[in-house]
């Protein structure tokens, strides 16, 4: 939260660079390393794209309200989308920081996902969508029936919501409909977003870690 962004050699941990971005911003939320970019989202409402090799900005654009979500970035589509909290989602150029649609709803983004033909917004009310990455049209809208603190998963098939009363839901990509004889729960507040590793379900929770999945 200081404003510095350092570039690290994974094999001996030696650094390679570092970039001081506190005179722009206040920096909370963990950047994103896509192709030739580092992308970052500001607590200030800047959104700044530097070039990762030598980390000298390449871009930088204002949102009108501080990210609440880390850039989620389709490549090949040359698109990254921000989520904020006065409830805006914003699609950019990802070579230039243009904006290329925008879209508002008036609860805090809590997360975004995207597989690349969708993307898929969590807001904190409760509310669950899926947009169309090219227009941002939104193709569907659930409510879950319960707040939200952690942003969605998928997998192209199903979207994971997880809900403040400690319930996992899964929803159908294409439609948004639930598959309700997959819910779980915790019974308790998930304020952090699950992890998916090896056919587990790794659910973080005030008391723990729950794991589910096939007994060996």
């Amino acid at each position: 939260d200081r404003g510095w962004i350092h570039s690290i050699e994974p094999a001996t941990g030696n650094l390679n660079g570092s970039a001081d971005l506190a005179a722009m911003d206040v920096f909370v939320r963990r950047p994103a390393v896509i192709g030739s970019f580092v992308l970052a989202a500001g607590a200030g409402g800047s959104l700044q794209a530097l070039d990762r090799a030598s980390l000298q900005a390449a871009w930088t654009t204002w949102l009108p309200s501080h990210a609440t979500t880390p850039p989620v970035v389709l490549e090949d589509a040359g698109l990254l989308f921000v989520g904020e909290q006065d409830g805006t989602v914003q699609a950019f150029t990802l070579a230039t920081g243009g904006e290329v649609w925008s879209w508002h709803d008036g609860s805090t983004v809590v997360g975004l996902a995207s597989e690349g033909l969708q993307v898929y917004i969590a807001l904190a009310s409760g509310q669950v969508m899926a947009l169309d990455p090219w227009d941002g049209d939104e193709i569907w809208r659930v409510d879950v029936g319960g707040t939200i603190s952690a942003p969605p998963l998928t997998d192209g098939s199903l979207v994971l919501v997880t809900t403040d009363a400690g319930q996992i839901r899964y929803l159908m990509a294409a439609t948004g409909e639930e598959v309700v004889d997959m819910s779980l729960s915790v019974g308790e507040p998930i304020l952090t977003a699950p992890a998916p590793a090896g056919g587990w379900l790794f659910v973080p929770s005030d008391s723990g870690i729950s794991a589910f999945g096939t007994s060996p």
